[in-house]
């Protein structure tokens, strides 16, 4: 998806920036525009992999932790 892709893009740019200000080598990144589940170069780098980061379009409703308190506007 090239919206998801363009959003992967911009988290790398701020992922090397947060880096560079820490000090710190976050190794190389890049943004590999395929299905995952299908894709032979993801499955490879998977297997290898520390942290992954996933971007899709599904959203999922977040719901309350608490319910709200007794009086409280809704």
């Amino acid at each position: 998806m090239a919206h998801a892709s363009q959003l992967a893009r911009l988290q790398v740019d701020e992922a090397e920036r947060r880096f560079r200000m820490w000090g710190l080598d976050g190794g190389a990144m890049r943004v590999v525009e395929a299905d995952f589940t299908t894709c032979a170069e993801v499955g490879e780098v998977l297997r290898r992999a520390d942290v992954v980061l996933v971007n899709n379009e599904v959203c999922v409703p977040l719901l309350p932790l608490a319910p709200p308190p007794r009086g409280a506007p809704s």
